[in-house]
Order: C-alpha cells, then sequence, then structure tokens
C-alpha cells in the first residue's frame, strides 16, 4: 500500500508544477516515460482526503498556458530548484 500526502486544494497547482521541475531536472527519476503522473494523482489529497487533482498533466499545462497571471508560482518553484540544486 502507498503513501497520502495530505496538500491544501488550493496548493495542488505548486504540487503539480514542483513535480513538473523536480523530474526536469533530474532531481527525481521516474522510469516509464509520463506514467509518474497517475502516482502521483493517487497520492496526493486535500484536507478531506479527496484526490487533489484527477490530472496533473492537464493542470500544468493550464497553468503554463495562464503564465504571467501565475508568475509567483513559477518564481517559487524556481526558488526550491535553485535551494535543491546548492
Amino acid at each position: 500500500m502507498g503513501t497520502l500526502v495530505s496538500c491544501k486544494g488550493d496548493k495542488r497547482n505548486q504540487i503539480a508544477l514542483l513535480f513538473a521541475r523536480l523530474i526536469e531536472e533530474e532531481i527525481l527519476i521516474c522510469s516509464g516515460g509520463k506514467g509518474h503522473w497517475p502516482v502521483l494523482e493517487k497520492c496526493f489529497v486535500d484536507e478531506y482526503q479527496k484526490s487533489l487533482s484527477k490530472s496533473f498533466s492537464k493542470l500544468l499545462s493550464k497553468l503554463k498556458k495562464s503564465g504571467e497571471k501565475n508568475s509567483g508560482i513559477f518564481d517559487e518553484i524556481e526558488q526550491l530548484i535553485k535551494d535543491l540544486k546548492k
């Protein structure tokens, strides 16, 4: 049985972007192509123990399209990635 990670529902964008960046930077290595998204979708739950997102990849796509509107999220994640690489 896996582990559930509880996360406030309003932080789902940060979670999706963080994992995408961790994988891009090869800080987190996942085998099986894009198969990591369904695993993450099953592991993350909101404060009510419901799935944080049914499609992290769609969530990430929408987030990237909104760009400037959510620039703070991108800045926050980039700072985390910088800190991890130190």
